[in-house]
């Protein structure tokens, strides 16, 4: 037997809507991950300071080379993928963007912190992948 046969056009037209629906759905949540994403690495970059300069030792150097890295982080790699993900947001090279810069970040503090803080890449830089 034959279920209630519905008219041709019509499931084409549900599966279509659908899909704009996901679409458009899908593209709010992945501006919202990249608006999250760079307040993130913001603070990851201020809190990359601190590390720096708790850490780095003072002997007789006005300015420790770690310090000098993360000032320069931010500058560096954290912010063009901030303006990035400003400009365009959820869009491919923007989510590899901040994965890579997520990562620096990652790489950074585990350096400055002689591997003491290893769990924030545990963390971080899967969340980034």
């Amino acid at each position: 037997m034959n279920p209630v046969a519905e008219p041709l056009g019509s499931s084409a037209i549900i599966r279509t809507k659908a899909a704009e629906n996901f679409e458009a759905a899908y593209r709010a949540l992945a501006v919202k991950v990249d608006r999250l994403m760079c307040a993130l690495l913001t603070v990851e970059w201020l809190w990359l300071v601190a590390v720096a300069l708790a850490v780095s030792p003072h002997k007789g150097i006005p300015v420790h080379p770690n310090v000098w890295a993360a000032l320069l982080a931010g500058p560096g790699f954290l912010v063009p993928a901030i303006v990035l993900a400003k400009l365009n947001p959820a869009k491919p090279l923007t989510r590899h963007a901040l994965a890579v810069a997520q990562i620096l970040v990652s790489i950074l503090l585990i350096d400055f912190s002689g591997g003491r803080i290893e769990t924030h890449f545990h963390i971080f830089g899967s969340l980034a992948i």
